[in-house]
């Protein structure tokens, strides 16, 4: 049987969220049925070097200057297609990402498409911003013939902001359960002192991620009178102003930058408590992998924290406030009763998120499109 030929593009492999699931899914699609290739717009990124041998690889490298997003309103997708792609003989086109892969792909007008949707906030997020108008990205998201989301709430939330619900599916981030819990298992190169609660946060130390609240909340918790350390796992364009407002809360005793690592797991699964205490959200891959190490975890009201911790029976869901997130933290270090019981829960509850039902979806969502 001859294998159907998948493109998807995504504007790079860096270090987040859905870069890591895009490669965990690819990495297990039955490569018997599908030939797949993989495009990075701009660059490579770290998680470009785990793809799996028979992935087809290609990097297109283009310049990323500040201001591109003014640029992409202007260019059709007709010649963005052209520079990037500019192969026809793909079955379908994924854009793994909302908002620039999407105009791309839109540039062929006669292969399959599927656009998939990270962001629950689609008022605020860049998922329009490569068009001139809202109502002429509508039109482009229509022309796609599937569109994923990757949580019922971002589906919806795409659904009811853009009226298009007809081609709209759900299908969660794919996580390599086993692997995580095998990597979690390697000694860490820092010792973890466990008379005190140990905390930890794992991302991109962005501003929607909402660390510097987090570190208004650790100083509250401080003068509280907790013992604790926070390990933040992670690197970004807001590292120096974090470290210096850390600095600045007299935290330094308290928080440690272990910068971004290629294992997190070995330093998540000696923590305590895992914290979410983002702003905004598509669907926390942390999270889910906190979730299957056992942690107890707080996390703020973002897309799809819900249907990862159902309604506070495998972790806290608090107001997305810093309040909510201090008031959150503080209900588990008083009780280790309930750091013990969410850990249980969590374990639990892990199984959902793994390959074999997250793949399988993916692979229905393909085999319905292409009918």
């Amino acid at each position: 049987m001859e294998k159907v030929r998948i493109l998807f593009l995504i504007n790079s492999l860096g270090g987040g969220g859905a870069e890591k699931a895009l490669v965990n899914l690819i990495n297990n699609l039955d490569d018997c049925k599908y030939d797949i290739t993989v495009e990075t717009m701009f660059d490579d990124g770290v998680n470009a070097k785990l793809l799996n041998n028979n992935i087809n690889y290609v990097s297109k490298k283009a310049p990323c200057p500040k201001g591109i997003s003014s640029f992409f309103k202007i260019i059709p997708s007709y010649f963005l297609y052209k520079f990037f792609i500019n192969d026809c003989s793909y079955d379908i086109l994924i854009a793994y990402m909302h908002g620039v892969p999407v105009k791309v792909i839109c540039g062929n007008k006669k292969t399959k498409k599927i656009a998939w949707i990270h962001n629950g906030n689609p008022e605020s997020s860049v998922m329009f911003t490569p068009w001139i108008t809202k109502n002429f990205a509508f039109k482009r998201y229509d022309s796609c013939d599937s569109i994923v989301g990757v949580c019922n709430s971002v589906s919806d939330a795409f659904k009811d902001f853009t009226g298009i619900r007809d081609k709209v599916y759900t299908a969660y981030n794919t996580l390599d359960t086993d692997a995580i819990s095998k990597l979690a298992l390697v000694n860490p190169d820092i010792i973890f002192d466990t008379s005190k609660i140990n905390i930890c946060s794992t991302g991109r130390l962005g501003r929607e991620k909402g660390y510097s609240r987090l570190l208004d909340v650790c100083s509250y918790l401080k003068n509280d009178g907790f013992d604790f350390s926070l390990y933040l796992i992670g690197s970004g364009s807001e590292e120096n102003a974090l470290k210096n407002r850390a600095d600045e809360l007299g935290l330094n005793d308290n928080v440690v930058f272990l910068g971004f690592q290629d294992n997190p797991y070995k330093y998540v699964n000696k923590c305590d408590i895992f914290v979410c205490s983002s702003f905004t959200e598509g669907l926390s891959t942390a999270t889910i992998e906190a979730l299957v190490l056992g942690k107890a975890i707080v996390s703020t009201d973002v897309s799809g924290a819900y249907e990862i911790l159902g309604d506070n029976e495998f972790g806290l869901v608090v107001d997305n406030s810093q309040d909510g997130i201090y008031k959150g933290l503080k209900t588990l270090m008083s009780d280790e009763e309930l750091v013990k019981y969410y850990q249980k829960q969590a374990v639990e509850h892990r199984d959902v998120f793994s390959i074999e039902n997250t793949v399988k979806e993916v692979e229905r969502i393909i085999d319905c499109t292409l009918k």
